[in-house]
């Protein structure tokens, strides 16, 4: 059988078996050098692996990032389902008047072109007959006007559509462009999720003097991309090869350590040939049984995108190598493609209520911390646990980041650092004119009062002497007004200093808030020294301020501590709501991803024992080091807060 009918059986049994439709289709030549070979795809899911050494790439952060971690929800349309914008929608709006809703479900992603020009991804958080209402964390970006479109994102279960691939380009420039130089040949492997024409050629428009050869193919796993790299790859003499592979590995069950040996293989073969790897995570998977049919592919996209970022710590930071030249970006050219619509039903959820509270004196009982060694061994079984409220710290908030120990030999500095904002940032800015960077590294952590007081935290992407660039993905929320005040974010490397704890209980508060008995309810804090130092209490007192509000955090804690103290600080407390931080001294102590899991749901089901509400927050981000088992810490945290989230998808039924 020859290699493009065995790829073509396997591609459309593998759609048949999950009942889908594919609509992608490979790239064909464009007149700026577009090219499309045929893969050499050979379609296995078994093959030998042994994780050779890498050095640094550059990662896509596509699962948790770009798609909210959000698969294809299954009453949703598919397809391509075009919207028509019926009212200009501002930049950080979230809401978005359209001719009709009716063919949307609550909790899907849509696709939107901005006044900028980028094909962005947002999430529905409620619907009404012609509105669309998105979450928080995707307010639009840039303007759309009205008579614009909007497309739903996902054609079917397992690829985006048309319109959802050009924002995935989009995407893929933005983390790129800063490291790829101009009229160089770029080469992509993977599977459907870059394959079509529309990736191909929105990726050409943003790179328009690169050699873009696109060897995708619709059911390629790993294994097919390294048995076909020689081909298409390494007699093509690229300078960046573009890796997605992830939807063929966790359909046929490939486990979270076989992807991992796989892809730093992958990796490894890209770089000897003298090329830098651009590496996108794991795209989110559905609720369905894997191949082995013990894991949800759900649970095994959570799995490989915490692998690749697990690669990105041990291979020792990002890629940080001077750019000679970069790309100019090219303004695109909107198409209006229109395809038949299947109506279906429209979920409903329930939206959230903020009431505003009369201003009444609060209550706030502290208990002095205490610094203890922390407890690591303790007996935990996995109880049945109800849905529970996650703070989205880890990767949301402090963008998987901790404190930065080393760049050219330069650590980020200690304690409380002020910088002046000398000029006025609009909202969406990636730039903040200052009197001095002096103090500040590539890559730390700043905390910032918007122009709406809510305390908020950057990642500082580049700087000058007197202008700090941030990511793009921690531009600035609300305006930043001149005269206001920068701070570093980290006290030292295992803790927020006091700004940096206000952002953090100003960021817990949007989780929160939309509970209507959270304003006057009693609310015990539970944690480690990221709860007890730097006012920790106080703050989030000033956001609750009706409610009662009993920190029993205490330093060096771990969830073993936790547990233990739990009758004695929270059972008689009568609390509401309990907010529950445990991960630095749990990764400290060597504290496996299993234990971990099994410690937190036990503590859950503690909380919801007493009647409570368990507002959980993700791993913090870790500092350098590295465990006695060898493990370092940063990949410990990684696995936590994935740990929490598959517990969360776990008490959701998924």
């Amino acid at each position: 059988m020859n290699r493009l009918l065995k790829m073509s059986l396997v591609s459309l049994s593998l759609l048949a078996l999950h009942g889908c439709n594919s609509s992608s289709s490979n790239s064909g030549q464009t007149t700026n050098t577009v090219v499309t070979n045929t893969p050499t795809a050979t379609t296995t899911s078994k093959c030998d692996a042994t994780g050779n050494a890498i050095n640094s790439f550059q990662r896509i952060p596509m699962h948790y990032g770009f798609l909210r971690d959000t698969s294809f929800v299954s009453s949703e349309s598919g397809g391509t389902l075009p919207l028509t914008v019926t009212a200009d929608a501002e930049q950080w709006a979230r809401t978005i008047d359209v001719d009709s809703t009716t063919a949307l479900v609550v909790g899907q992603l849509i696709t939107y072109l901005g006044e900028n020009f980028d094909y962005n991804v947002a999430k529905i958080e409620s619907l009404t007959a012609t509105t669309i209402t998105l979450t928080e964390s995707t307010a639009l970006v840039s303007k759309v006007a009205a008579g614009n479109n909007a497309w739903n994102f996902y054609d079917h279960e397992y690829t985006p559509n048309h319109y959802g691939q050009k924002a995935l380009a989009d995407l893929s420039y933005r983390e790129s462009a800063a490291i790829v130089n101009a009229g160089t040949t770029h080469v992509i492997i993977g599977d459907g999720w870059i394959n079509d024409e529309a990736f191909t050629e929105r990726l050409e428009k943003r790179y328009p003097s690169a050699n873009i050869i696109n060897n995708a193919s619709d059911a390629d796993g790993l294994c097919d991309l390294l048995a076909g790299f020689d081909t298409d790859v390494s007699a093509k003499g690229a300078q960046y090869v573009w890796i997605n592979s992830s939807v063929s590995d966790y359909t046929v069950g490939v486990s979270q350590e076989e992807y991992k040996l796989r892809l730093q293989d992958l990796i490894a073969k890209v770089q000897s040939a003298g090329a830098t790897a651009i590496v996108f995570d794991a795209v989110a998977g559905s609720a369905n049984a894997s191949a082995d049919g013990v894991v949800t592919n759900q649970t095994l996209s959570y799995r490989y995108s915490s692998k690749v970022a697990d690669l990105i710590s041990e291979s020792n930071t990002t890629v940080t190598e001077p750019v000679t030249e970069t790309e100019t970006p090219q303004e695109p050219v909107t198409e209006t493609e229109q395809e038949p619509v299947t109506e279906t039903e429209t979920e409903t959820e329930q939206e959230p209520v903020t009431e505003t509270e009369a201003e009444e004196e609060p209550v706030v009982v502290v208990t002095p911390p205490t610094e203890t060694e922390g407890t690591v061994s303790c007996t935990a079984t996995a109880e049945t646990i109800a849905t529970f409220t996650r703070v989205e710290m880890h990767y949301g908030l402090l963008k998987g980041q901790g404190f930065v120990s080393d760049v050219d030999g330069q650590a980020e500095t200690e304690g409380l650092e002020t910088y002046t904002v000398n000029s006025a940032a609009s909202a969406g800015a990636t730039s903040i004119n200052v009197t001095s960077t002096s103090g500040l590294v590539t890559g730390q952590l700043i905390t910032y009062l918007a122009s709406n007081a809510v305390y908020r935290v950057a990642q500082v992407e580049s700087l000058t002497d007197t202008q700090i660039t941030i990511t793009e993905s921690s531009a600035i929320v609300s305006g930043l007004n001149a005269g206001e005040t920068l701070w570093n974010f980290y006290e030292d490397p295992d803790h927020p200093n006091a700004v940096g704890a206000h952002a953090i209980a100003d960021f817990a508060n949007t989780f929160v808030s939309g509970d209507t008995n959270a304003s006057e309810g009693t609310h015990v804090l539970l944690g480690d020294s990221w709860f007890s130092n730097n006012g920790f209490d106080s703050y989030v007192m000033e956001n609750l301020p009706n409610a009662t509000i009993i920190n029993e955090s205490v330093g060096g804690d771990t969830l073993c501590d936790l547990l233990s103290r739990f009758d004695s600080n929270v059972a008689a407390s009568e609390a509401d709501f309990v907010w529950i931080n445990s991960s630095t001294n749990d990764y400290f102590k060597d504290v496996s991803q299993e234990d971990y899991k099994l410690r937190m749901q036990n503590l859950i089901a503690k909380v919801q024992s007493i009647g409570a509400k368990a507002i959980v927050f993700d791993s913090t981000p870790a500092p350098a080091g590295t465990t006695d088992s060898g493990v370092t810490y940063d990949t410990l945290a990684n696995r936590y807060s994935e740990q929490i989230q598959i517990l969360l998808n776990e008490a959701n039924g998924q």
